[in-house]
């Protein structure tokens, strides 16, 4: 069998093809103008942006296919149909996506018109947010003393001090990793991917015995201006004991090796964390502290696997900001220690935040009416 004309070509303008999902036989819809246009593009987006381009882009040429549209230069109702086929089991948020990357594939960089800004298909996506509500599904805190009224209340048994209390007498890597996971995340309240991509460098001891994480690039910061957040001595701690767990094995550590790496059943050292990887390390732990906790908590038996299902690598920011808002932090220091340049994710992220730890609960127990 043949390979593909992409593969057998040398002309750099089919690697910038083969980065975005643009199958070879749009060739002819590229003129020198869209050549530049994709190239700008592509040097222009974060790695995770053309990811997605290439999924959408992918859908909706192979849906032009069926349909017999045009995929460079569609009709207004053809993305209306589109939207119609394709919204079955997805979110609007995603499917406002999908849309926004045939508008960047046929205006963008074709240079035609964009017809995803017509009436005809802004109305179907208000029809779909209409239906299905435009929020997202919010991930399940992970907080430091649990969904407490009060950060003087005693923690709960799901909650980041708790796990770690029943995770501390185990010395397996499994176990070790779990800590290190919950307790980083817990004091810096960061997105997945900035702890799946930090090396050991990128933690910093201080003097005091505590410690600073450096993320040089993150989601809102693509320029690299980098952001530094505070560390906790049991942190460091955990670091340590990670370290010299992995030195055991015969690893070689140094500031460039992964922070978070996969372990095999047999506890050998893998390759740095993927996505995936990172959401099994966290269920793991999150599995095995409240295994042991419900023995004292027969409560918690039924709910382990909810909780384990809700939870995500966004747990913890989400988690950050209600400890923050119950802490009584202003949104402008919960927004800066996020680093969200506008309330708006704050906002979201504190909205379901239990009513005890509302600022008119607040005010009745100063009251003497709590």
């Amino acid at each position: 069998m043949n390979a593909p004309t992409l593969y057998l070509h040398n002309d750099p303008f089919y690697a910038c093809l083969y980065k975005t999902g643009i199958p070879d036989r749009l060739r002819d819809s590229f003129d020198d103008d869209a050549e530049d246009n994709l190239e700008a593009y592509i040097s222009a987006s974060a790695p995770s942006t053309l990811y997605g381009f290439r999924m959408d882009v992918g859908r909706w040429i192979a849906a032009c296919k069926v349909s017999g549209a045009s995929p460079v230069s569609p009709k207004a109702r053809d993305v209306r149909d589109y939207i119609r086929v394709f919204e079955a089991g997805r979110k609007p948020s995603t499917v406002k996506r999908m849309i926004a990357n045939i508008g960047v594939l046929t205006s963008g960089i074709l240079g035609n018109t964009n017809v995803c800004l017509t009436k005809v298909v802004r109305a179907e996506m208000k029809r779909l947010r209409r239906e299905r509500g435009s929020q997202h599904k919010q991930a399940l805190a992970i907080r430091q003393l649990g969904a407490v009224a009060s950060m003087d209340d005693p923690a709960l048994p799901f909650s980041i001090e708790r796990m770690l209390a029943v995770l501390e007498p185990n010395k397996s890597l499994f176990a070790i990793r779990g800590k290190l996971i919950l307790s980083l995340g817990g004091d810096t309240g960061r997105r997945n991917s900035e702890y799946r991509l930090a090396n050991f460098g990128h933690i910093r001891p201080a003097a005091n015995g505590s410690g600073t994480f450096h993320v040089d690039r993150s989601k809102t910061d693509q320029e690299g201006n980098g952001i530094v957040r505070f560390v906790s001595k049991r942190t460091m701690r955990y670091l340590a004991e990670w370290r010299a767990a992995r030195i055991a094995t015969g690893e070689i550590i140094t500031d460039e090796s992964p922070l978070l790496v996969g372990l095999s059943c047999h506890h050998r050292v893998g390759k740095r964390l993927c996505h995936v990887g990172y959401h099994i390390a966290l269920r793991w732990a999150v599995r095995k502290a409240l295994t042991i906790l419900s023995v004292d908590h027969p409560e918690l038996v039924g709910l382990i696997d909810t909780i384990l299902v809700r939870i995500s690598g966004h747990s913890f920011r989400v988690g950050m900001v209600e400890d923050l808002i119950t802490a009584g932090e202003s949104i402008a220091t919960i927004c800066i220690e996020g680093g969200w340049e506008t309330s708006a994710m704050p906002l979201i992220y504190g909205r379901n935040i239990d009513a005890r730890n509302g600022a008119c609960a607040r005010l009745r127990g100063k009251l003497g009416d709590g």
